[in-house]
C-alpha cells in the first residue's frame, strides 16, 4: 500500500505561474488541448411545444370542410427496395455517429495522457518533444487504464444522480390517485427533496472531479492500475486536502476570469469574422442581382460570406479554448508532483 506524507507547503502560486509558463511556451501541447477542446465540448438542446385548440363539443363540426376520400388522390407506396434503401441509410448514419463518438474517446485519451506525459518529461528533462513523440507518448496501453479510470469514478456518480432525482420525483406519482390534496403533498415533497439533493449532487460533481484529476495523474505519471489509480488519488486527496482545496479555489477563480475573456474575445472575434465576411458576400450579391431577382442573390451572398464568418469565429476560438484545457491539465499535473509522496 502506497504510504502518503504530509510534505511542506505548497506555493500555489508558483505553480500556477510555472503551469502558465509551459502553457505558453510550449507550443506543441496546444495542438493536444484544440483536440481535447472539441472531444471535451458539450452540446445542449432544447424541447419545444406548441399550442392546440380543440373546437367546443357544443359546436357541430362542419362537414364540408371534411374531406371525401373518394376524391382524395392515390399516394404511392413505398416499394421494398426503397424501405431497404432507407433502412440502410439508417443504420449507416447510426454506425457514423458510432465511429465518431469512438474515434473522439480514443482522441480524448490519447490527447490527456500526451499532454500529461509531456508535461512531466518537460519538468524531469527540460525537453521539448516533437509531435510524433508526443503521440507515441499518448498511444500507449496507459490510455486504456485511463479511460477505465474515467470510467469507474463516473459510472457510480451517474448511478447515485440517477438515483437520487428519482428518489425525489417519486412523491409525484401521488397525483395519479386522482386526489388533488395527495397530488400537491406529493409536489411539496419533491420541492423539498430536490434542494438537499442538488446541494449534494454539486458536492459529489466537486468530489469526483478532484477524485479523478488526481487519479489520472496516479495512473500516467505513477503507472499505477485502474483500482491502484483511484485508490492513490484519493489517498493523495485526503493527505493533501488543504492544497487540494486550495488549489480548486484558485482554478475556480481562473476559471471565472477565463470565462469573462472568452466572452470579450467571442464578441471581438464575430465583429471581426461579421466585418470581414460582409463585404465578399456583399459584392456576391450585388454581382449576382445584376443578372438575377428576388432572393437568389442574398442567398448567394450568404454561401459566401458566412463560411468566412464561421471560420474566423471558431478557429480562434477552438484555439483559445484548447490553450485553457491544456492550462487546466497542467496545473494539476504539477500540483501531483508537488504532493507526490
Amino acid at each position: 500500500m502506497a504510504k502518503f506524507e504530509r510534505r511542506g507547503k505548497v506555493n500555489h502560486i508558483e505553480v500556477v505561474k510555472r503551469a502558465f509558463s509551459i502553457t505558453w511556451h510550449y507550443r506543441l501541447l496546444w495542438v493536444f488541448g484544440v483536440v481535447l477542446a472539441f472531444t471535451s465540448g458539450g452540446g445542449g438542446g432544447g424541447v419545444g411545444g406548441g399550442n392546440s385548440q380543440s373546437m367546443p363539443s357544443s359546436v357541430p363540426p362542419r362537414m364540408d370542410l371534411v374531406p371525401d376520400l373518394e376524391t382524395l388522390p392515390d399516394l404511392p407506396i413505398p416499394t421494398a427496395s426503397l424501405i431497404s434503401l432507407l433502412v440502410m441509410i439508417g443504420v449507416l448514419f447510426v454506425l457514423g455517429l458510432l465511429l465518431f463518438a469512438v474515434i473522439s474517446i480514443v482522441a480524448k485519451y490519447v490527447s490527456l495522457t500526451a499532454v500529461i506525459r509531456l508535461v512531466d518529461d518537460h519538468e524531469q528533462t527540460g525537453e521539448k518533444r516533437t509531435l510524433g513523440q508526443g503521440l507515441r507518448l499518448g498511444w500507449s496501453p496507459i490510455t486504456w487504464r485511463l479511460f477505465l479510470v474515467q470510467l469507474v469514478i463516473s459510472l457510480p456518480v451517474v448511478i447515485l444522480t440517477l438515483a437520487m432525482v428519482l428518489s425525489a420525483l417519486a412523491p409525484l406519482l401521488l397525483w395519479v390517485t386522482g386526489d388533488m390534496r395527495l397530488g400537491l403533498t406529493g409536489t411539496a415533497a419533491t420541492v423539498c427533496l430536490l434542494l438537499p439533493a442538488a446541494l449534494i449532487l454539486i458536492v459529489l460533481s466537486i468530489a469526483a472531479n478532484l477524485l479523478a484529476r488526481f487519479s489520472e495523474r496516479s495512473c500516467v505519471m505513477s503507472e499505477m492500475g485502474v483500482i491502484a489509480s483511484v485508490k492513490h488519488g484519493y489517498g493523495t486527496i485526503r493527505a493533501h486536502l488543504k492544497d487540494v482545496g486550495i488549489m480548486w479555489l484558485l482554478m475556480i477563480g481562473a476559471g471565472l476570469l477565463w470565462a469573462v475573456v472568452s466572452l470579450l474575445a467571442f464578441g471581438l472575434l464575430a465583429v471581426v469574422g461579421i466585418s470581414l465576411g460582409a463585404l465578399p458576400a456583399l459584392a456576391v450579391g450585388f454581382g449576382a442581382s445584376l443578372v438575377t431577382e428576388g432572393a437568389i442573390p442574398w442567398l448567394l451572398g450568404g454561401l459566401v460570406g458566412l463560411p468566412i464568418c464561421v471560420l474566423v469565429v471558431i478557429i480562434p476560438s477552438m484555439l483559445l479554448q484548447g490553450w485553457y484545457q491544456v492550462f487546466q491539465a497542467n496545473v494539476w499535473t504539477l500540483t501531483y508532483r508537488e504532493l507526490r509522496a
